[in-house]
């Protein structure tokens, strides 16, 4: 199934590139993905939350997990509430630190 997967995703890629000039690259995959629903909304936003919190983190900016969950939401536009959520359901995910958010 994988790799049928990956042969028609790549074959349909390489046929949106070619009609809208396009160099097939990685940014212009993504996009491809994205546009035919394969990566979703929602799971780019966790991956864009985990990935920012674990960023903040290891940079020792701030004091502590509300101060860096504050920033967090101030830059991507977000209520606090949802950053905790999503770290709180989904910590492990993409591969980002699986601690929880309260520790």
């Amino acid at each position: 199934m994988k790799e049928r997967f990956i042969h028609h995703l790549f074959a349909n890629f390489g046929q949106y590139c070619t009609s809208r000039g396009l160099t097939p690259d990685t940014a212009h995959l993504l996009s491809y993905l994205i546009e035919q629903g394969v990566i979703y909304e929602e799971a780019m936003r966790h991956y864009v939350i985990l990935y920012g919190y674990d960023s903040l983190r290891r940079s020792h900016t701030y004091k502590n997990k509300t101060q860096t969950i504050r920033a967090l939401a101030a830059q991507l536009h977000l209520h606090e509430n949802t950053i905790w959520n999503v770290l709180k359901d989904h910590r492990g995910k993409f591969g980002a630190s699986p601690s929880r958010p309260h520790e």
